[in-house]
């Protein structure tokens, strides 16, 4: 027998323990579903196993590796996902999601006893079981943003309560493992990722945005009393099942007892990343992933930028709405239906609510495989008498949510009312190509022209730019382009001007 079978059995004549022992000494390293289902029947032998807590909580402690393990090969694999996503692979989440919920339980059952005072524990077992019970519920949150669904009731409110148990043990700041972050440092990047609005970015740039918060470890810290930057100042309700929320957007009850944190430093560090990388220095150099250097990864800095600096509030409240609109998505495919009138493919969605600015849609029938959080989508309502140009509205996707293969919903922008086929031919360019483009008209609230072009194709102030605009007589002009207004993996939206002599 082992040593580590030795104390383990020494006070609890089980053979469970031993099988216990005998699978985790034998199982394969192949992360599948039948690895998945293993660990579920050990962590239920175990559960069935009377065993004094120490001993429980160290075989927990042996099986928490091989669940990290599972957790580092899914985010890995969950890439590129279409919404929604395969029934098969929503089965396989939610095994593992319940695997992290009876692993977290696990552990945070046997907090009795490190509150006992007539018990006393092994040394550092307070803070190892706390880390580890934050881990397993961090994990199930993300997991639910990298399938596009909203996390199970009662998860936020667990993992307040479990931030606050460790704050009651005094064991919140300690250092992890190896130097490694303290439980309040883990927390506090649950929190970050959370305020951003999950749901809004994909699998791929979540991945990004949660290396860049290890990454760059800004110096947070829990508060009693509001931030005096406003602007950049969160708050959160311990009592609460919500992760943390802008103090610009909303303010918390009065009554409630409130922990506020400010991140415009990290909005900061991450301005002086997206400039570095701007100046030529490569991802390798900064220590970043190579996504960085992407379009879709410049799009991403930009955006955290603002949700970490200054969020946006919300310029217009919403109104329900119930009425039926067909949607066609991809730049190629509007720019094809601006100029022909296709109608035939696309999909069908409700509007459940809109406001001046946008629109909520919720999945009636057809294809939404080719649909992305950041690409761009044209809308017109089903009773629209003719399939005229100016009755498709031209917006981009925000966010979408999926809680089951049947149900998508999904947030749009509007972009404009009246987008026009457009051509780009670069002057420069070694080839004379013509890349579909779509020409957004000047609005009182935007008094400049854009054009939405494919991501990576033109760059701020260029010059001698051709654009041929294909609504009605063909229009050919020379431009520049000026800022960049929006940038995502699929598209760049740029203000242009007239070209000058």
């Amino acid at each position: 027998m082992s040593p580590i079978s030795s104390a383990l059995t020494s006070t609890a004549d089980d053979s469970g323990i031993d099988d216990i022992l005998q699978w985790l000494a034998g199982a394969p390293e192949i992360l599948d579903d039948a690895h998945v289902d293993s660990l579920f029947e050990q962590l239920t032998l175990l559960r069935q196993t009377p065993l004094p807590t120490p001993q429980r909580v160290r075989l927990l402690d042996l099986i928490f590796p091989r669940i990290e393990s599972l957790i580092e090969h899914e985010h890995t694999s969950l890439r590129d996902l279409p919404l929604p996503i395969s029934r098969r692979l929503r089965q396989r989440i939610r095994a593992l999601l319940d695997l992290l919920e009876i692993l977290a339980q696990d552990y945070l059952n046997t907090l009795a006893l490190l509150f006992d005072p007539l018990n006393q524990p092994p040394a550092n077992m307070a803070q190892t079981t706390l880390r580890r019970a934050i881990l397993l519920l961090i994990w199930q949150i993300q997991l639910h943003d990298r399938i596009s669904a909203t996390p199970r009731a009662g998860l936020w409110q667990q993992l307040h309560s479990t931030y606050q148990s460790a704050r009651r043990l005094a064991v919140e700041r300690a250092p992890g493992p190896q130097n490694g972050p303290s439980i309040e440092r883990i927390y506090l990047n649950a929190l970050l990722l959370a305020a951003i609005q999950p749901s809004s970015y994909t699998a791929e740039e979540l991945s990004f945005v949660d290396h860049l918060v290890r990454r760059l470890s800004p110096p947070l810290r829990l508060e009693d009393t509001p931030c005096t930057d406003a602007a950049a100042c969160f708050w959160i309700d311990p009592e609460r099942d919500t992760p943390a929320t802008a103090l610009l957007r909303r303010s918390p009850s009065p009554e409630s007892r409130i922990w506020f944190f400010n991140s415009s430093e990290l909005a900061r560090l991450i301005s002086e990343l997206r400039q570095s990388l701007h100046q030529g220095n490569t991802p390798a150099q900064l220590d970043l992933p190579d996504f960085a250097a992407t379009r879709a990864g410049q799009g991403v800095l930009r955006r955290l930028e603002t949700a970490w600096g200054n969020p946006v509030k919300r310029k217009f409240p919403r109104r329900r709405q119930i009425y039926r609109i067909r949607l066609h998505a991809g730049l190629n495919t509007l720019h094809r239906l601006l100029r022909k009138g296709e109608t035939r493919s696309g999909s069908e969605w409700m509007v459940t609510n809109e406001s001046p600015d946008g629109y909520a849609l919720m999945h009636v029938s057809g294809s939404t495989s080719t649909l992305r959080v950041g690409d761009i989508v044209s809308i017109r309502p089903q009773q629209a008498a003719t399939p005229g140009e100016s009755s498709w509205h031209l917006c981009i996707v925000r966010w979408a949510l999926s809680d089951n293969p049947e149900h998508i919903e999904i947030g749009l922008q509007l972009l404009s009312a009246r987008p026009m086929p457009a051509r780009v031919i670069r002057a420069q360019a070694k080839e004379d190509t013509q890349t579909p483009a779509l020409l957004l008209p000047a609005t009182p609230v935007h008094p400049e022209q854009t054009l939405v072009v494919p991501s990576g194709l033109l760059h701020e102030d260029l010059r001698h730019v051709v654009l041929m605009i294909e609504q009605g007589n063909l229009s050919i002009r020379e431009i520049r382009t000026g800022a960049l207004r929006e940038q995502t993996g699929a598209v760049e939206i740029f203000t242009i001007f007239p070209e000058t002599p």
